[in-house]
């Protein structure tokens, strides 16, 4: 069973490397990238003149895929050590092969993420320039908590220049203008508001506070212990992380197809209910402002469960 499996992994990678995928160039300490076709046929070449590349792609760690996502050029290396038989008719002789991958599965659509002369910008895998390098970093949001609107505009991409944030779709439009985020923003860095964002994030809809102030506090968790027949046994380790939560103001919802706020006015109660396909919630009514609502919704899309139907409802 464990020779079957092997060989298997091994046929994936050789799968792998035929399949349509993008190549890291590099020149001295500058980057470049170029797209292989199904025949390892040149399909589309940057010549490498930025000083970073983030690129949108299955990342592997140990041969384990850990999904979709941006990840910088210059740490793609997987190496992949897979036992291959020498005599068919023998399994049990084998040798190791090994397997380096500089090689990532290439995703139509999706920008790239380019640094050149020390500032950000995007280009298009035919290196136009989407958003000029003005920025002072950019990172890829990422949350799964409800099936986005429009898949093949994500994963959105938050914009960090000197005096705002903004947030862009994969063809370089604006979404989130960064006059709509709280003024307490400005005090947070860049991995912050994303955190931040993460916990406001209904799939289409972003929750927006108007006027409150933002808490960062850190949370720490005790290990769990349980003793048995007089033996301690540990049943989770201790860890901390940072709680996010909004203090007075008012909550309105910014809906990302139509670019506007669903409510005319924001409202200091507010309720999300998440609803099956027959209509029934089954997921709690949340109030936006209590940020133990928030954190029962965020542990419960863990599970991926996809609610047919988000409703907002204002609670005066």
């Amino acid at each position: 069973m464990k020779k079957l499996f092997l060989l298997f992994g091994l046929v994936l990678i050789l799968s792998q490397a035929n399949s349509q995928s993008v190549e890291i160039l590099t020149q001295g300490n500058k980057l470049g990238l170029q797209v292989l076709n199904y025949n390892n046929t040149v399909y589309k070449r940057i010549e490498p003149g930025y000083e970073e590349l983030r690129i949108y792609t299955n990342m592997n760690f140990g041969g384990i895929s850990l999904g979709e996502q941006y990840q910088d050029a210059k740490y793609w290396s997987d190496t992949e050590y897979v036992e291959t038989p020498i005599d068919p008719n023998n399994l049990n002789i084998t040798k190791i092969d090994t397997f380096i991958n500089t090689m990532r599965p290439y995703f139509h659509g999706k920008l790239v993420q380019a640094k050149k002369n020390g500032k950000w910008g995007l280009i298009d895998f035919d290196g136009k320039e989407v958003l000029p390098f003005v920025y002072n970093d950019m990172m890829a949001f990422k949350s799964s908590t409800t099936l986005p609107y429009k898949k093949e505009a994500l994963p959105y991409i938050v914009l960090f220049g000197s005096d705002q944030t903004q947030m862009v779709n994969q063809q370089g439009e604006l979404v989130l203008d960064g006059s709509i985020l709280p003024t307490s923003f400005k005090n947070l860095n860049n991995e912050r508001k994303l955190d931040v964002l993460a916990i406001c994030y209904f799939g289409d809809y972003l929750l927006v506070n108007q006027g409150g102030r933002l808490y960062d506090t850190l949370i720490k968790v005790p290990a769990v212990r349980k003793t048995v027949n007089g033996k301690t046994k540990l049943i989770s380790a201790a860890y901390k992380y940072n709680r996010y939560y909004f203090v007075g103001g008012k909550m309105n919802v910014w809906q990302f197809s139509t670019q506007k706020f669903l409510f005319a006015e924001p409202s200091y109660l507010l309720e999300v209910h998440f609803k099956d396909e027959s209509g029934a919630d089954y997921y709690e009514a949340l109030n936006v402002r209590n940020y133990n609502s928030i954190l029962k919704f965020t542990e419960n899309s863990g599970l991926n469960l996809i609610p047919a139907k988000i409703e907002f409802t204002i609670k005066e």
